[in-house]
C-alpha cells in the first residue's frame, strides 16, 4: 500500500474484546522505508493510536519495521474494524514511496 494521503482498510476481528478474562490487546503495524523524519497518524475505528513505537530494531537494511502500541478493548470492534493512515510529514531524503504491508491485533490471554 503507497500512501498518496489519508487511506483506510477494513479489516475482521473475531474476537470479542469485553469477553474473556481481561487479556492484553496490542495494534502492530509494518511499514517499509520509515524514517526518523516521516511522521504517520494512525486511527483504528477513528480513534487516534497514542503510542506507537518501534518494536525492536528495523529488520532489513532496506528498513522493515513494526510499529506497536496498547489497545483498550473498547478501541476493537467483534467484525468490521477500520484501520486509516495519514502521512503528516514526509523526510526531505526521502527516495521512495512508504509502504504499509501488515496490520497485526495481539491478543494475550495471560
Amino acid at each position: 500500500m503507497f500512501f498518496d494521503g489519508p487511506v483506510s482498510v477494513p479489516f475482521q476481528v473475531g474476537e470479542d474484546a469485553t469477553a474473556g478474562d481481561d487479556p492484553a490487546w496490542r495494534f502492530r503495524l509494518h511499514l517499509w522505508d520509515l524514517t526518523g523524519d516521516d511522521d504517520i497518524l494512525v486511527k483504528l475505528n477513528d480513534e487516534l493510536l497514542d503510542g506507537l513505537s518501534p518494536a525492536g530494531p528495523s529488520q532489513t537494511a532496506t528498513g522493515g519495521q513494526w510499529l506497536e502500541c496498547p489497545l483498550n478493548p473498547a478501541q476493537v470492534k467483534s467484525g468490521e474494524n477500520m484501520v486509516e493512515f495519514t502521512v503528516t510529514r514526509v523526510g526531505e531524503s526521502r527516495q521512495t514511496d512508504l509502504i504499509v504491508d501488515g496490520v497485526q491485533l495481539h491478543v494475550d490471554y495471560r
